[in-house]
C-alpha cells in the first residue's frame, strides 16, 4: 500500500477494520482500498471490485507439534480456530469441523497459543506469517484451493482500480512484488 500511495502522491493512512466489514464491503465507506489477505471470490465481487491478484494462496491446517492432529480427518472432533467471514471458515464448515470463531487472524493465532483452539485453519498468508518463527507449531495439511489475493476497491472507483493495477504491474516488473512476497511469506511465495 505504501508503494501505491507513493505512486499516487498521497499520504497513506491505515484504517483497521474487522474482516466481516471488509468482506461485506462496508469498510469501503471509510477507506479507499481494502487489503487484508482478501481472497478474490464471486461473492465478494458483488460488493467490491478487485485488483489483479498479488499473491497466490492456499488454506493450511496448523497444529501444535506432537498434538496428534496430522490432517483433516484427525482434526474431526477437535476445536479448530477459524477467522470469521473467511474462506477458511467456509472450508471448515463444509468439512464438518467443530469450529471456534475468532474476529481476526491475530486473535485466531493467540487462541491457538492459549489453548482456546486445538488447531487453526485459514489462509497460509495469514497463519504462516504469524507462526513462521515459532517451532512449536507445524502445518499438518495444505489444501490446494488455488486462492488468489487481491485488493478490494469500490466498484464506483474505476480510476483508482486502474491505478492500483498499474502499480501492481510495475511492482511485478521491477521485482519489488517478489521481494515483498519473500520478505513476508518466504521463498515459496515468490514461486
Amino acid at each position: 500500500m505504501q508503494r501505491i500511495a507513493d505512486d499516487l502522491g498521497a499520504e497513506l493512512s491505515i484504517v483497521d477494520s474487522s474482516f466481516e466489514a471488509i468482506q461485506s464491503g462496508a469498510s469501503l465507506t471509510g477507506c479507499d482500498v481494502n487489503i487484508s489477505s482478501i481472497t478474490i471470490t464471486d461473492e465478494r465481487r458483488q460488493t467490491m471490485a478487485f485488483s489483479i491478484p498479488y499473491l497466490d494462496d492456499d488454506l493450511v491446517l496448523v497444529a501444535p507439534v506432537g498434538s496428534g492432529i496430522t490432517d483433516l480427518e484427525s482434526a474431526q472432533g477437535k476445536r479448530i480456530g477459524v477467522q470469521q467471514a473467511t474462506t477458511g471458515e467456509a472450508f471448515a464448515e463444509e468439512n464438518g469441523l467443530d469450529i471456534v470463531q475468532f474476529e481476526d487472524g491475530g486473535v485466531q493465532v493467540e487462541g491457538l497459543r492459549s489453548g482456546g483452539a486445538d488447531a487453526v485453519l485459514g489462509n497460509g498468508s495469514v497463519l504462516l506469517y504469524q507462526l513462521k518463527d515459532d517451532p512449536a507449531y507445524e502445518v499438518v495439511e495444505t489444501f490446494a484451493t488455488g486462492e488468489q489475493l487481491g485488493m478490494g476497491i469500490s466498484p464506483d472507483n474505476a480510476l483508482l482500480l486502474s491505478f492500483v493495477n498499474q502499480t501492481l504491474l510495475d511492482m511485478e516488473e521491477d521485482g519489488t512484488l517478489d521481494e515483498s512476497r519473500v520478505r513476508w511469506f518466504g521463498e515459496e511465495a515468490a514461486q
